[in-house]
């Protein structure tokens, strides 16, 4: 997992979690410390967090950008992306641009395929239809 504002991306570590599926649990590391242990998943009740197999992510973080930035039509302000297995291990990538949409893109980390890409307008976030 990474945030960060996009033009600090380069110098930016990334977060790992790691999934118990024990007890159910994440414990988070960044920089070989520990962010927070044992912290409660976000996930449907009774499943399981599918594990990341290393071995099938065959392209590069920077790879799966340059793919991603293909879909971007304004100047990005910041970045959240993580990687992560979703049938299979994808990296999931979202920028908020500077006109303040949400773009986000989900690329097959095993061969740089375009998975999905939307775009959202934050100002409509949480606008209901009053009709």
């Amino acid at each position: 997992f990474l945030m960060c504002d996009y033009e600090d991306l380069k110098s930016q570590t990334w977060q790992f979690d790691f999934y118990n599926k024990n007890n159910d649990t994440i414990t988070s590391y960044k920089d070989k410390e520990v962010l927070q242990k044992k912290s409660k998943v976000h996930k449907e009740e009774g499943k399981l967090i599918p594990e990341l197999k290393l071995s099938e992510v065959k392209i590069s973080f920077k790879d799966a950008l340059s793919e991603a930035q293909k879909e971007l039509k304004d100047s990005p302000k910041k970045i959240i992306t993580l990687i992560q297995t979703i049938d299979k291990p994808i990296f999931n990538i979202s920028f908020i641009t500077n006109t303040l949409k949400l773009v986000n893109v989900k690329i097959d980390a095993s061969n740089k395929e375009l998975i999905s890409s939307s775009e959202e307008n934050l100002l409509n976030f949480g606008t209901k239809d009053e009709l």
